[in-house]
């Protein structure tokens, strides 16, 4: 059984097919990421006619794939977040778009999306000892999970998407410290939860997942792949990767070998952030997770199937 799992962030749209076996394990056959950047076309509230262009330009490409790869009529989940859920006209744009493709196009909550990210890296993890917490920044919302062996102690998500801040701050090339100190402030304000949920399950190790997490992995190691899904990122490795990032224009930076074109606008302030989330929450363990919202879809599915449920 072949199962196409589709993420429609703000800036970009992601696609994985898994081809599950009877006892609920799964091949990945197929990933694939296609930059939409939806998220850049929003106008009071709204997502435009431009959007609908360029969610049909990314998603195009996407479709193909689950047509080459031969998945069946009714096995496509699809799963809209920060950009689509928060427009006043999302339900109407899901509908066009389910309409031209002939799939359901499923906006899910801030919380569904943080429970996914949670089960997609879960999936991934070797064993981690104690409480941590799973950091996934996106375009339009960041989620965070904080978690132990046991399973989720609390999770939620905050309007704070690399998008959003950019186009609120609109940092210079190369970016300021004075902007970089706005930006911190603004986040301080908004993270009042956060800040009491990590007083309370104190998390030792920060996982940081997928997107911008992947690049900073293939800028450190050079794109080399171990096949492994999860890496240990040494903090002072991230300290001076922080400090290269915002010493550079766009153009220096996506000549480094290992930057993503789809990522180089937003790696300044995601790198930011995630030094502000170190500095603040005082953690120094340091984890980046290949898997994410889309890894957990199917990882619901194989739980499903190991228990015994059809899909």
């Amino acid at each position: 059984m072949r199962v196409a799992a589709f993420d429609l962030g703000t800036n970009v749209f992601n696609l994985i097919i898994g081809d599950f076996r009877e006892n609920g394990e799964y091949e990945k056959i197929a990933e694939k990421k296609s930059a939409s950047r939806i998220g850049d076309t929003i106008t009071g509230g709204m997502l435009t006619e431009e959007s609908l262009d360029r969610a049909v330009h990314a998603l195009d490409p996407l479709f193909k794939e689950t047509a080459d790869r031969n998945v069946p009529a009714g096995k496509t989940i699809i799963c809209c977040t920060s950009a689509i859920r928060e427009a006043s006209n999302g339900k109407d744009f899901v509908k066009k778009l389910g309409e031209k493709y002939g799939a359901d196009f499923t906006i899910i909550s801030g919380e569904r999306e943080a429970e996914l990210i949670y089960k997609g890296v879960a999936d991934s993890l070797p064993k981690v000892d104690g409480t941590f917490m799973i950091m996934d920044i996106g375009g339009g919302s960041n989620e965070f999970i904080i978690a132990d062996a046991e399973g989720m102690k609390w999770k939620h998500s905050f309007k704070l998407g690399m998008s959003r801040l950019k186009n609120m701050f609109h940092p210079s090339e190369p970016i300021k410290d004075s902007e970089i100190e706005d930006v911190e402030n603004y986040s301080d304000d908004n993270l009042a939860e956060l800040w009491e949920a990590v007083a309370t399950y104190r998390p030792a190790t920060l996982i940081g997942t997928s997107g911008s997490f992947d690049t900073f992995r293939d800028i450190l190691t050079g794109c080399k792949n171990d096949g492994n899904v999860c890496m240990e990122i040494k903090p002072e490795e991230l300290s001076r990767l922080h400090e290269r990032l915002k010493s550079l224009d766009r153009e220096e930076r996506l000549a480094i070998p290992g930057m993503s074109a789809v990522r180089v606008d937003y790696i300044v302030l995601a790198s930011a952030f995630t030094m502000f989330i170190l500095k603040k929450t005082g953690i120094r363990n340091i984890m980046q997770s290949s898997y994410s919202l889309k890894e957990g879809v199917l990882a619901e599915i194989k739980a499903s199937i190991k228990n015994g449920n059809k899909y």
